[in-house]
């Protein structure tokens, strides 16, 4: 099981680098990858080829995003392609609510199912949130051919794949700070 953490987006909406951000005392990227560090055998951060030189991110392993791929569908396919019998547990800096247990359900249920080749939580309106998910070796084929088409959302892939759907046991923890507000919502709750 290896992890990978997203942080290769260019935060538009949020106006800095949402990696930087600090919610547990350090920036939420070193916060978020020893997280995923803590459960993996290997850990590496998705980043853009341009943010390789960066104070922050340049601290830690990083797989460079798939160049002519857009979006988090890059850094998997460069996972996927790194350590092709890898399965990966797939995180998005931007989710500062999450914790081990959250992620551990992942693990567990990966166990449970070894069929599926996406497991992953349902999102608020029920869809399937991928920013908080584990994909399996079976899910290459797929993301390989739809990672280059205009249809090459994670969540897209994934629901073309044999998923295991999971209920977060704390929904909260899914939670995408993507905005200075939605940030400031998670600052106040963390007081």
């Amino acid at each position: 099981m290896a992890g990978l953490l997203l942080a290769g987006g260019y935060s538009r909406r949020m106006g800095r680098d949402k990696a930087g951000m600090i919610y547990h005392g350090r920036d939420q990227l070193h916060h978020a990858f020893d997280l995923l560090q803590s459960l993996t055998t290997a850990c590496y951060v998705a980043i853009r080829e341009d943010q390789l030189a960066e104070d922050h991110r340049s601290t830690l392993p990083c797989l460079l995003d798939i160049a002519g791929v857009a979006g988090p569908a890059a850094g998997l396919l460069a996972a996927q392609r790194r350590h092709p019998e890898a399965s990966w547990l797939l995180l998005a800096c931007d989710m500062p609510l999450m914790d081990r247990s959250t992620l551990q359900a992942l693990l567990l249920a990966a166990k449970v199912d070894q069929q599926a080749a996406v497991i992953a939580y349902a999102a608020a309106d029920g869809r399937i949130e991928p920013m908080c998910s584990l994909w399996r070796p079976a899910s290459k084929v797929c993301l390989q051919r739809e990672a280059t088409t205009s249809r090459n959302g994670l969540r897209h892939i994934a629901e073309q794949l044999r998923i295991r759907l999971l209920q977060a046991a704390e929904p909260e923890r899914l939670v995408n700070a993507n905005t200075p507000d939605e940030s400031a919502a998670i600052l106040s709750r963390l007081q």
